[in-house]
This record gives structure tokens, sequence and C-alpha cells, in this order.
């Protein structure tokens, strides 16, 4: 018994730094570039096929807490973003709730190309689709 009670106390503190150092969108002050001001589509291609222009009019925030907005026209679309490392790829996972073919394309787990405070380049985790998201900063 002695045993899996040292076993249980040495596990506790691996498991809570593994979760710890996880969670992208704490509130630390470490926020990535794309945390800061209102984002437009720069780049958006399906299988090859330029559909920037789909996303003509839509403006994103992603808020520090993690919530996710696309607005347009005054309506506005929520969600959720969150940043991880998976397989030693910096991903990227966008949620909106919504049913609108347009902005369900943005709901994928993606992989950052790169980051930067201008520019947000993202690229399909399956390469094969073709598909390419880059978010501009208005």
């Amino acid at each position: 018994m002695k045993f899996l009670r040292l076993a249980f106390l040495l596990a506790l503190p691996l498991l809570t730094m593994q979760f710890a150092c996880s969670k992208s969108n704490d509130n630390s002050g470490n926020n990535p570039p794309y945390t800061s001001g209102t984002w437009i589509v720069h780049l958006f291609t399906d299988s090859g096929t330029d559909e920037t222009s789909d996303f003509a009019g839509y403006d994103f925030v992603f808020a520090t807490d993690g919530k996710l907005t696309a607005t347009k026209s005054g309506v506005t679309t929520t969600g959720t973003w969150s940043a991880r490392t998976d397989d030693g790829k910096q991903k990227l996972e966008l949620n909106l709730v919504t049913t609108d073919a347009v902005l369900m394309q943005v709901n994928n787990d993606w992989i950052i190309l790169s980051s930067s405070s201008s520019l947000l380049e993202l690229g399909d985790d399956n390469g094969a689709s073709g598909e390419v998201l880059h978010f501009m900063k208005k």
C-alpha cells in the first residue's frame, strides 16, 4: 500500500506539469500575437482553388480567453480557438458555432506555419487537402 501511495505522490507532479504546459490560452502574459486586434482572411485556398473572396467583409477577433468571433455586416458568430503542440507541430484549432458554409471552412485543426504581429499563416494538418488559411491584421 505504501508503494502505491508513493507512486501516486511521485506521478502527481508530472501529471500536473503535463496539463499545465499543454494549456495554451492562459492569461500569463505570453499571449500569441494573433490575440491582439482585428484580423481578416488574407488568403484561403481549398484543393488549390483560391476562395479568399468568400471571406470578404468578415472581421475575426481571437480573444486571450480562447473565444473567437467572426463579424460581417453587424452579425457576429462566436466560437473558440486553442493552440497546442501535437507531434512536434504548433497547431491552432478553430471552432465557430455556425451552419454558414463559408465560416465552417475555418473550423479545423490547423498547423501554424508562421505567426507574427501582422500575419498568421495556417495550413491543414492533412496536406492532401490543399487548404491554406492566412489571416492578416486589419
